[in-house]
């Protein structure tokens, strides 16, 4: 197959690598990109301005770029078919074949229990992946025969879930298996399908199996994931595909954004439940820092700038009363850059990057508040930690923790993008750090009654007989 690549930035270079490695039969013909007047050549190849390419000789265009929405639209208004343009993820399956590596946990199952198939993208330390691993952990414990299916999964974490009784599956091409081999999934009894991007796969898994789709998205503000994957999986963008599935939201938020899209399509909302790790025991911080800490992907989304600008606002001798912690991966963007730039410009900063759950653990030990100033977040996992760990929690009216606080009482809700307010509430929190036990007692309160896994995992069962009894009726 003769290529076209659509983008030479770093979303391909980053890729390259891979491509190189894989691609035995396929040959790059030349590079397609919107600066062809200035980049004539690349990589000892052609490169072409998109309206260019109509006289040339390829059989498919690639595109590789986070715009793939706008650059696909772009070729189609071009005259370019359909089938003749690949996203990237399409064409990273083609090129990853069909083999599905299998690593089977050596605890004893129990006979006759339900057989439960997870579905994820992919498995690491962000905020979806940690839930479905909480859900595949706990539905072990309670004696359900478990297997994760993903792209891809962190090693460590891969190893948790096997010493946890939990099967792991990796197939690279799963979200574009072809329709046929859904068959393999007949023999277990449900499946729990994972985020939005798995559209696809839930469409298709629901005409074999009962199938709980559960929704973390943002939508409202930030939709690319929607956009982007209602554009990849076009076929599928409509509730009659996936009108078998049964439909959990993490939250009222996720539920809101997703039936923006789909409208009245959300069957129940199933917040997360993480592990109990809380071993806090509150202790005077007279004569030591009040410890701020935000933690999560450095990205506009996540608003670090309104934290920073927030710093910025209290004043000089509040400030040196405090220590800030910013804690996540940082990524290669203008961004982050500009982030990580700045804090290390305020002394008080400290930028630690991306921890794994041990570091984090370890680390949740010297907070004191944890801060989620998110423009848009359908839950957050960091504040619900905060809370398990009797933290005091700042978090703005646009997440969907937001429904369990009561400013002022379990921890501080403020609006988004305020960073007058934001700093408001920090500067009170310094000054009264050690007159809040009352706010810290109301915060774990929360976690017991919402959050814990004991009261996910009822949940998680009540959804999971609901999903298979209305299957069974529709059948």
């Amino acid at each position: 197959m003769k290529l076209l690549i659509f983008g030479i930035g770093n979303f391909y270079l980053n890729r390259k690598g891979y491509i190189e490695e894989c691609n035995k039969y396929d040959t790059i013909v030349g590079f397609v990109d919107n600066r062809a007047d200035a980049i004539r050549s690349f990589e000892d190849k052609p490169v072409y301005l998109p309206e260019e390419i109509s006289g040339k000789e390829w059989d498919t265009i690639v595109i590789m770029s986070v715009s793939y929405v706008e650059m696909r639209e772009q070729l189609l208004r071009l005259g370019i078919p359909n089938d003749k343009i690949m996203c990237w993820e399409a064409y990273y399956a083609y090129l990853s074949g069909d083999e599905t590596e299998v690593f089977v946990s050596k605890v004893k199952k129990e006979s006759g229990r339900l057989r439960i198939l997870l579905i994820a993208i992919s498995v690491g330390y962000d905020g979806s992946s940690m839930a479905i691993c909480h859900v595949a952990k706990e539905l072990s414990f309670r004696g359900y025969d478990v297997t994760l299916l993903t792209l891809s999964c962190n090693e460590s974490i891969k190893e948790n879930l096997l010493q946890h009784g939990v099967d792991v599956k990796i197939n690279k091409s799963l979200k574009f298996l072809e329709r046929e081999k859904y068959k393999q999934f007949i023999d277990y009894d449900i499946a729990i399908i994972n985020t939005f991007p798995n559209i696809r796969i839930a469409c298709e898994l629901c005409n074999y199996i009962p199938t709980l789709w559960w929704i973390h998205e943002n939508g409202k503000k930030y939709a690319g994931v929607y956009d982007s994957n209602r554009t990849i999986f076009s076929e599928y963008d409509s509730p009659r595909s996936f009108f078998k599935a049964r439909v959990s939201a993490v939250s009222k938020w996720a539920a809101d954004a997703f039936e923006k899209y789909y409208p009245n399509c959300i069957d129940s909302i199933l917040p997360l439940g993480i592990p109990d790790e809380s071993n806090y025991v509150y202790g005077s911080t007279v004569d030591k820092p009040c410890v701020f800490a935000v933690i999560g992907g450095i990205e506009e989304r996540k608003a670090q700038d309104i934290f920073l600008e927030a710093i910025e606002s209290l004043s000089v001798d509040i400030r040196g009363k405090a220590r800030f912690l910013i804690i996540g991966a940082c990524y290669k963007n203008k961004y982050s850059t500009a982030i990580k730039d700045k804090a290390i410009r305020l002394p008080e900063v400290i930028f630690t990057g991306e921890l794994d759950r041990i570091a984090l653990r370890k680390t949740f030990g010297k907070i004191d508040v944890v801060v989620c100033p998110s423009r848009e977040e359908t839950l957050s996992i960091a504040v619900i930690e905060g809370m398990m760990h009797s933290k005091i929690c700042i978090t703005t009216d646009a997440t969907g923790i937001a429904d369990y606080m009561l400013d002022g009482v379990n921890g501080f809700v403020i609006p988004s993008d305020d960073a007058t307010k934001l700093s408001e509430k920090m500067r009170y929190v310094i000054q009264n750090i050690n007159e809040l036990d009352n706010m810290r007692q109301a915060a774990r309160e929360v976690y017991d009654k919402i959050f814990s896994m004991k009261i996910f995992g009822d949940r998680l069962e009540m959804e999971i007989n609901k999903t298979i009894q209305e299957y069974k009726k529709g059948c």
